[in-house]
C-alpha cells in the first residue's frame, strides 16, 4: 500500500472518505486551539503584571503555608482559573 492508500484507508476507518473533511477538521482545530492559546497567553500576561505590581517579593514556603495555607490556595485558584477558563 502506498502513502495515499494508507491515508484514504485511515479516513475511511474514521468515518470519512474525503481528504477535504480532514483538512477542514485540522484547520478548525488549529484556529480554535490557537485562539485558546492566545487567550491563555493574554491572561497569563495580565496576572503576571498584576502580581508584579502588587507583590514586592516572592513568597517563601513559610509564607505560603502561614494562616492555614491561604496564600497557597490563592495561587492555586489563579492557576486553575487560567487553565480552565
Amino acid at each position: 500500500m502506498g502513502p495515499q492508500e494508507i491515508i484514504l484507508h485511515a479516513l475511511f476507518e474514521s468515518g470519512t472518505t474525503e481528504v477535504q473533511h480532514l483538512e477542514r477538521y485540522i484547520k478548525d482545530d488549529v484556529v480554535r486551539y490557537g485562539g485558546r492559546l492566545s487567550d491563555l497567553e493574554r491572561k497569563l500576561g495580565q496576572v503576571y503584571q498584576e502580581h508584579m505590581e502588587t507583590e514586592a517579593d516572592v513568597l517563601d514556603d513559610e509564607e505560603l503555608f502561614a494562616d492555614g495555607g491561604d496564600a497557597l490556595i490563592r495561587c492555586v485558584h489563579v492557576f486553575i482559573y487560567l487553565f480552565v477558563c
